[in-house]
């Protein structure tokens, strides 16, 4: 897989090519560009492979709205996603202190990955399908996102324990 900066501009697709299957293709047109696993009592980890690298990302406590994420084979993680209180938006919180947020359009059904200038870096967009479908733009260059191509997969992560959490409620 190339730096996402590379892609910016173009629509990528995260879907599950076979229903009963918890696997997810990232994509671009025909090419896959990474592979998700959701593993776990009620899907909480999910593992991401690509060309640069394998990582977990996962909740780590049931009670907590916090998600993590950690190198694979590793246990400690190094980055994490803090929800704001009441509210579905967040921080990514990155080593070195580098920080994205995370905002949630519950009507529209769309995220947006923003820098800390709020600048919108990717945009995520829920298809309504039989199968989940995500589509991803990257609309602006981040060296962020080039070193942390996992970044894509927690947004969506996160997305889907936010539909999950409104379903049981």
């Amino acid at each position: 897989m190339k730096n996402l900066s590379e892609y910016t501009g173009q629509k990528l697709l995260l879907i599950q090519p076979k229903v009963f299957k918890r696997i997810h293709e990232l994509r671009l047109e025909d090419e896959v560009l990474g592979v998700v696993q959701l593993n776990g009592f009620f899907e909480s980890t999910a593992t991401f492979e690509c060309s640069q690298g394998k990582w977990e990302i996962f909740k780590p406590s049931h009670w907590k709205s916090t998600v993590a994420v950690r190198q694979a084979g590793y246990e400690n993680p190094f980055a994490q996603f803090v929800k704001d209180k009441w509210k579905n938006n967040g921080t990514i919180e990155l080593p070195k202190g580098e920080k994205l947020r995370l905002i949630n359009n519950m009507w529209k059904g769309t995220y947006e990955l923003q820098n800390v200038s709020g600048v919108k870096l990717v945009g995520f967009k829920r298809m309504v399908a039989f199968k989940e479908k995500m589509e991803i733009s990257i609309e602006y260059h981040s060296e962020l996102l080039d070193k942390n191509p996992w970044i894509l997969i927690m947004a969506w992560f996160i997305s889907l324990e936010n539909r999950r959490h409104a379903a049981a409620v």
